[in-house]
């Protein structure tokens, strides 16, 4: 299928029950008209200019950076209790006792920046300020808001589980995966699917070949600490099974995936429970998906780390940004692609970590992290620089190499995010004219924006490969 790259957004985004991408026959025209734009820009999460406390030391030490816990009200104690083990690892690290904060649900923007600003930076001290900050509990009880305001003064990650058993299982597996003595080298896997979308090809072409070119280019320099050369898997297999055995052989494994996430049905979900379990999933093409059952009944990344693209993947939020944006554009298309949007918010209204996402990490073989979006997946905003195409490979780059390095998570995520600290502190709210030759630009700046906002950590910040 031919495709437009530079005229086109490109949605990681399929049908649940046909697999069919939701926008790959409506191609999705980049929309430089003043009014869509200024909906976007206004439904992003308010700008923020703080850095991160400058602590004079490593970034990789935690004994000197400090970590906290965030939980919420309402059952606190029980996930602490199931925390106990990593919160007493934690405290051996640190040599005194870890912040606790406990939070009410569902904080919107306000609320979150005014925590932030009278809780969580309440003393002058910058050393009784944990750098690192878990967040244990889904998105309807410790908001999705709060993570992406906390993301520009910390390192922050989030796991979120239906059962208290499986906080204690991973909390198990990240003190096991620091106290282990045997070498820890990882070993670098890039995957995508064989669906013959226009979306995924593109995502082959401009994403992840460069990608995966750029980390043996650096391995065969000996720059990049790898266990072997970087591998990319076939593209003509689709079974999961294979996915699954690729990803099982070996421990501290990074797992570079592009697909099409599961959105909902062409009818709709027909539960909650089903959206809850099965949005985000992984389609392989041919009708094939990895699933959270099949991510959760065999070895698959232990010790390792996912780096998810796909819609979704990491979860679903309360409402888009996206989706004012998409109903403001003057055509047939935005209508379509904001109602495909809206089926896939959360039926019941909590909004939710994904299904495999908190499979994969419950999964005493499974991984550390799983890094993904907790929206829609545009490769525009992947692929796309201002009005020429030009690859953002870089980004994605950085993050891997400081992984396979030994970072701390969190830190890999914040040196991840800091082209949004750019954006934030340099790019003009103004929305130019549709006259305007800077327009695109600026509709790029403000997709990618709201892009790397929805781009989380699900794990703990302070673990490491």
């Amino acid at each position: 299928m031919s495709c437009n790259t530079t005229d086109s957004l490109h949605l990681l985004l399929t049908h649940a029950d046909n697999r069919a991408p939701v926008l790959d026959h409506l191609d999705v025209a980049v929309d430089v008209d003043g009014t869509s734009m200024g909906t976007l820009a206004s439904t992003c999460a308010p700008r923020m200019r703080k850095t991160l406390y400058d602590h004079g030391a490593d970034p990789n030490d935690i004994a000197a950076q400090g970590w906290g816990v965030l939980v919420p009200e309402g059952n606190a104690e029980e996930i602490l209790d199931a925390l106990a083990p990593l919160i007493a690892f934690r405290e051996r690290q640190l040599g005194a006792m870890c912040k606790i904060y406990r939070l009410p649900p569902s904080m919107d923007w306000s609320a979150s920046l005014a925590w932030c600003a009278e809780v969580y930076h309440s003393t002058w001290m910058p050393e009784q300020i944990p750098r690192y900050l878990l967040l244990a509990g889904d998105l309807d009880s410790l908001s999705l808001e709060l993570q992406q305001t906390l993301s520009y003064l910390a390192c922050v990650g989030r796991i979120a589980f239906d059962a208290w058993t499986d906080y204690a299982a991973y909390a198990h597996k990240v003190v096991a995966n620091e106290t282990t003595q045997a070498a820890k080298v990882a070993d670098l896997v890039f995957h995508t699917a064989a669906d013959d979308s226009a979306t995924t090809q593109l995502g082959r072409t401009k994403l992840i070949q460069p990608w995966w070119n750029m980390a043996r280019i650096r391995h065969l320099a000996r720059q990049l600490p790898v266990k072997g050369t970087p591998q990319l898997l076939k593209a003509d297999r689709m079974e999961p099974s294979y996915l699954l055995q690729q990803s099982g052989q070996a421990e501290r494994q990074v797992l570079v995936s592009l697909a099409h996430g599961l959105g909902a049905p062409a009818s709709g979900w027909s539960t909650a429970a089903e959206q809850r379990t099965r949005q985000g999933e992984l389609s392989l093409g041919n009708g094939e998906t990895l699933t959270s059952s099949a991510v959760a009944s065999r070895a698959f990344l232990p010790n390792g780390v996912w780096i998810h693209i796909s819609c979704f993947g990491a979860g679903t939020p309360s409402n888009s940004p996206y989706l004012g944006w998409l109903q403001s554009m003057p055509n047939l298309t935005g209508d379509l692609a904001a109602a495909q949007l809206q089926q896939c918010l959360p039926m019941s209204g909590r909004p939710f970590v994904s299904g495999v996402a908190k499979a994969a990490l419950a999964n005493p073989c499974g991984p550390l992290a799983v890094f993904g979006y907790t929206d829609l997946a545009w490769l525009y905003g992947l692929v796309a620089a201002s009005n020429t195409l030009k690859t953002r490979t870089d980004r994605f780059y950085r993050l891997t190499e400081q992984l396979l390095r030994g970072r701390r998570f969190g830190i890999a995520l914040e040196d991840f995010h800091r082209d949004l600290r750019t954006i934030d502190s340099t790019t003009d709210t103004t929305v130019p004219s549709p006259h305007d030759d800077d327009r695109h630009r600026h509709l790029y700046t403000t997709l990618l924006r709201a892009d790397l906002r929805s781009y989380v950590l699900i794990g703990d910040p302070a673990a490491c490969i």
